[in-house]
């Protein structure tokens, strides 16, 4: 029940402002240690995350630099047209 818990309230998070993600990781880790299939699932998010980790490791650092850096411009821009369509 406290992993069910855990789980809607980070789908909740989804929609309203907070880390939802996490909280749903968080969630299948305690049904983990109840349900074999939750185990795999979070087996499997674990092996997947790891090979995430491992593929960026082994780019160029000016490469992550850059792609960071474009990704910090889009979210001003998006936050900027935002702003001004309130206004």
């Amino acid at each position: 029940m406290v992993g069910l818990a855990v789980v809607v309230s980070g789908i909740v998070l989804l929609i309203v402002p907070g880390p939802g993600w996490l909280v749903i990781f968080l969630g299948f880790a305690i049904w983990a240690t109840e349900f074999p299939w939750a185990n795999a699932v979070a087996t499997f998010v674990r092996r997947q995350i790891t090979r995430c980790t491992s593929w960026i490791r082994r780019r160029p650092r000016w490469l992550l630099l850059a792609v960071g850096s474009i990704c910090l411009v889009a979210v001003a821009v998006v936050i900027a047209v935002l702003l001004l369509a309130l206004l």
